[in-house]
């Protein structure tokens, strides 16, 4: 009987406990840490953090390789002599 009276109480305070919460307010414009809660202020970062997307990882990526084609520019050198070797060294059949 005892037992039977816990759970019937218990199934009760559960969802009273459970709705009971204070829910999470949302963060207006006005918000600053001196009136808001650290945890719910969006923070202010000069690099915006986001998911990427596969349109700006492709603009990266270009940018990159634009960057390192422009830089390093691709050269045969001759051991010996130290000069760029222009023509080609064997043909390709085709």
């Amino acid at each position: 009987m005892f037992a039977i009276r816990n759970f019937v109480l218990m199934l009760l305070l559960c969802p009273a406990l459970y709705y009971g919460q204070p829910t999470r307010k949302s963060v207006s414009n006005d918000s600053n840490d001196s009136n808001m809660p650290l945890h719910l202020l969006r923070p202010e970062y000069r690099i915006p953090y986001e998911i990427p997307t596969e349109k700006s990882i492709k603009q990266i990526l270009d940018r990159i390789w634009a960057y390192l084609d422009k830089e390093t520019p691709t050269v045969v050198i001759d051991r010996m002599t130290n000069e760029e070797i222009n023509q080609p060294i064997f043909e390709v059949e085709k």
